[in-house]
């Protein structure tokens, strides 16, 4: 597989303060502003480390026009798994929709998924799967807590000597949106094999303080998206020039913190309906 060592002095920091003075809203013209700032924001992280040795990877495997949901065991160990092995592409985690249902959708179905997106994940040969807390109105949310928590409790049962690692990533309208809520579902269900995903636009529009919310999840947190977003009209812009205080939390992540997982690029630069 494809491995790179990137070693620089770059004085990246300067350049992500430059950038912030100028925020603009993404348009059909700033494909090339993203792709500059999102490499900015890794040169952050890589003159923070000083130095990183990465593999080339793909986070949501997404082929022939379906995405990891839909794909079956036959597709992702045959023609998926072989594309990937010819391209020396590694899988860093499966986007899987598990969780993004409502409590009162059939939660069998969804486990016969889950299984299945643990199969698709041994096949990968990847260690990590993304998942969600189900869709709760925000005034059910306090009286839903035991059954969201009953539903992960299965979730981790399920999954338990796979060896693979349950990510919850923090996904508007969903139970585990803001911090506090994650926190309880962590801290409830403490597990090494179950984490958090760290989406720092999503945290934006639900009306959260990123470094707040970063302080209170540090601990459980071993996969981070790389994505932005604007407080008050809640649109998603390029990396480091919105709300999510991106720079910030991953120079104190990776200086002070420890962080060591990864970084992916997820930046959500169009409007959805």
């Amino acid at each position: 597989m494809t491995r790179v060592s990137l070693k620089t002095q770059l004085q990246s920091e300067e350049k992500v303060k430059k950038t912030k003075q100028n925020k603009k809203s993404v348009g059909a013209g700033g494909i090339i502003g993203a792709i500059l700032i999102a490499a900015i924001v890794l040169v952050l992280a890589v003159s923070i480390i000083g130095s990183l040795s990465w593999q080339t990877i793909l986070p949501n495997v997404h082929a022939y026009g379906v995405d990891v949901g839909g794909m079956t065991v036959a597709e992702a160990k045959t023609a998926i798994r072989a594309k990937l092995d010819a391209a020396g592409i590694k899988v860093s985690s499966i986007g899987s929709p598990i969780g993004k249902i409502k409590l009162t959708d059939d939660f069998e179905d969804q486990i016969n998924l889950f299984k299945r997106m643990l199969e698709i994940a041994k096949i990968f040969e990847t260690d990590y799967i993304r998942m969600f807390s189900f869709f709760v109105p925000e005034e059910e949310c306090e009286k839903s807590r035991d059954e969201v928590l009953r539903r992960w409790e299965r979730y981790i049962e399920v999954a338990k000597g796979s060896g693979i690692t349950l990510l919850h990533e923090n996904e508007k309208d969903i139970y585990g949106d803001i911090g506090s809520r994650c926190k309880v579902i962590l801290d409830e269900l403490a597990s090494p094999n179950f984490k958090a995903a760290f989406d720092f636009a999503n945290f934006v529009q639900c009306g959260e303080n990123t470094e707040e919310c970063w302080e209170m999840l540090k601990e459980h947190v071993a996969y981070i998206h790389i994505k932005d977003a604007v407080a008050g009209n809640n649109e998603n812009v390029v990396c480091a020039t919105g709300d999510g205080k991106i720079p910030e939390i991953l120079k104190k992540a990776i200086r002070e913190d420890g962080y060591e997982g990864f970084l992916t690029l997820e930046p959500h630069l169009v409007l959805f309906a």
